[in-house]
């Protein structure tokens, strides 16, 4: 939901194809090339999903993070546990959407129960 505000709020035409973990990874990429266009190319930073599509003899090829220290999810949501200033971080759009489900509660009241430490 909030990839696709934020991608809607700079006009990028998109559509995103859903997939589900199927748990089996020997035949993950079969499942995942049945439910999508024909793709070259499959981009992930994940070293699993690396390996089971170069194994099937598909490119890969890894996106660069960009400054991961300061714009990873970890830490935004660290400073949200914190009451600090977060939202310079992240698109306008997925701000609103943190604001609008009441986010930053909710993401209080479950922290001490998931076990991560932020």
């Amino acid at each position: 939901m909030m990839i696709r505000h934020a991608l809607e709020d700079i006009d990028v035409h998109f559509y995103a194809l859903p997939i589900d973990d199927i748990k089996q990874n020997p035949i993950w990429v079969s499942y995942v090339t049945s439910r999508t266009p024909p793709f070259d190319t499959a981009y992930t930073n994940n070293p699993l999903v690396i390996e089971l599509f170069e194994e099937a003899g598909i490119a890969v090829k890894q996106p660069p993070m960009y400054r991961r220290e300061q714009y990873s999810g970890t830490e935004i949501r660290r400073r949200m546990l914190a009451d600090e200033d977060w939202k310079h971080l992240v698109p306008d759009a997925v701000a609103d959407v943190i604001d609008e489900i009441d986010g930053v509660r909710r993401l209080k009241r479950v922290s001490g129960t998931d076990g991560f430490d932020y």
